[in-house]
């Protein structure tokens, strides 16, 4: 069970949680990003509603110097106040008052004398005079809270009257009095929308409003028709002496506000798929060294029993001599002769786990000599005839009688060895195994080629990996520790040879080449 969980809780620790962490970091720093993205997206809306209200600002600017100028008298009879209203559209009617505030033009006392537009003007503008403050000031509450104040030369003041707001211009003159108009509400709105064209919101895809106290629109910009409750995602009063009026900006799309995902998601993926790799890596590693480590114990296990069972067998046979020979009985030699294979099986041990660490720490050294390698195969063959004829395998050394080559004698006897001792243990139904040598471009061949039961094709590739053994019925019981092959190909390559597993119909072969030229590799 814990083999099981392991893998599960590693995988957790090196990857899951590294990406957890990750997603919560994105999401923090996404949210972060996206109020930080929304702040400047509202900012540049809010700048945008100003530069709207500025204009209307400068345009109430230039009405104001327009009736600055026409209000400019220097005598300002009851005749030249009259002629106020004729001589500008935006006026509709005209009034003085003397330098107490009070009713000069129209007579408020003649009523007898006063026009019907007199009479309307007077009742208009009633809510103005009847407050008893003087024009450019604000109410009496408003005034309390000043402790002084200067009276401004000239300016806008605002009433409602009827269906909205209403303007008055008036203008304080040198000696005290104050002279005004009343502006025509509807050339004076018509004034200000026209120089106040908003081009940004028909070309962006919204609506912008300049809508009245009560929700009235009193103008729009845009081709966007907002749906019914839609509300604004920008608003801002106008300025005085519009401060009744407010803008509203509406938006077709509001995904400007929201910072753009695909960076983000680019951004995380990348990472997730760096830490994802980098945990696999580190998780691939870490089986490998579990692996390797389960190898090594095993190793040590295998060697253990591969002691165990010559040391035990030496000792038996030695003592059954020992006592064939005290009574004169012939068996004493077939003993000896056990001890003697038992021997030479625990030395071929020995000899290969030295290899293994000697090639662990420092690499496999060899030395090359001239010499007759089809002589050694022979005598090799003659050594290891006697043991393979005990499991009934019988083994035919053939081919070329001489071959000279450069090789290490100590390193082929290892390899040629190890590979007929792998028949010995591994060739389940084998009856024949052969040695057949060869020369051909340039190298000796020696082809080791048994007719067992074979290697299956699927672990072919992994019969020369280090302390790997075919798990099969057949190796189940047999002894070994997984050296001998890759010792075997090992020493090959450092004589500049190779040794590889071709594919045959039955059987195993195995293809052994050592160079003939005499050269050291490198």
């Amino acid at each position: 069970m814990n083999h099981f969980f392991r893998p599960i809780l590693f995988l957790l620790a090196v990857v899951v949680l590294p990406l957890v962490l990750l997603g919560w970091l994105g999401r923090m720093l996404w949210r972060d990003q996206k109020a930080a993205w929304e702040t400047q997206w509202r900012a540049s809306l809010q700048r945008e509603l100003q530069d709207s209200d500025q204009r209307l600002v400068s345009e109430m600017e230039r009405i104001a110097t327009q009736l600055d100028a026409l209000l400019a008298i220097t005598s300002p009879t009851e005749i030249a106040v009259i002629e106020l209203a004729a001589r500008q559209p935006l006026v509709r009617h005209s009034f003085r008052l003397d330098a107490k505030g009070t009713m000069v033009f129209p007579q408020v006392s003649h009523q007898d004398q006063l026009s019907m537009m007199d009479i309307e003007f007077l009742q208009r503008t009633a809510p103005v005079w009847n407050t008893g403050l003087p024009l450019g000031r604000g109410t009496l509450a408003e005034d309390a809270k000043l402790k002084s104040f200067s009276q401004p030369a000239s300016g806008w003041h605002t009433w409602f009257y009827g269906d909205g707001p209403q303007w008055l211009y008036w203008k304080r003159l040198t000696d005290g009095t104050t002279i005004g108009v009343e502006v025509e509400r509807a050339a004076f709105f018509a004034a200000l929308i026209a120089r106040s064209e908003n081009n940004k919101a028909s070309a962006r895809g919204s609506r912008l409003r300049l809508t009245a106290a009560d929700g009235t629109v009193l103008h729009q910009w845009g081709a966007f028709e907002p749906p019914a409750l839609r509300k604004p995602v920008m608003t801002l009063v106008a300025s005085t002496p519009l401060q009744h009026w407010r803008w509203e900006l509406f938006l077709a799309d509001t995904s400007h506000g929201r910072p753009p995902k695909l960076p983000f998601v680019l951004a995380g993926t990348g990472v997730a798929a760096l830490i994802g790799s980098i945990g696999l890596l580190i998780f691939m590693t870490w089986r490998r060294d579990l692996r390797v480590a389960a190898q090594r114990v095993s190793f040590v296990n295998q060697v253990s029993h591969e002691l165990k069972t010559p040391l035990t067998n030496i000792r038996l046979y030695t003592d059954l001599a020992l006592d064939a020979a005290e009574h004169g009985e012939p068996q004493a030699t077939q003993h000896l002769s056990v001890v003697q294979e038992e021997t030479g099986r625990l030395s071929r041990l020995i000899h290969n786990v030295l290899t293994f660490a000697r090639q662990e720490r420092h690499g496999l050294q060899v030395h090359l000599v001239r010499g007759d390698l089809c002589a050694l195969v022979r005598r090799v063959a003659s050594h290891w005839r006697p043991l393979l004829e005990r499991k009934q395998i019988t083994l035919n050394a053939g081919g070329e009688e001489n071959c000279e080559a450069s090789f290490d004698a100590d390193a082929m006897e290892q390899v040629l060895g190890n590979l007929l001792s792998n028949i010995e243990k591994y060739a389940a139904g084998a009856r024949m195994a052969e040695l057949t040598v060869s020369t051909k471009d340039g190298f000796v061949e020696v082809r080791v080629q048994d007719d067992g039961s074979g290697i299956p094709r699927s672990v072919a590739r992994r019969v020369f990996e280090p302390f790997y053994r075919v798990r099969s019925d057949v190796t189940e019981g047999a002894s070994g520790t997984g050296l001998g092959l890759s010792i075997a190909r090992a020493l090959a390559e450092a004589q500049g040879g190779s040794l590889k597993l071709e594919s045959v119909e039955r059987g195993t072969l195995f293809v052994l080449r050592i160079p003939i030229k005499n050269h050291q590799p490198a």
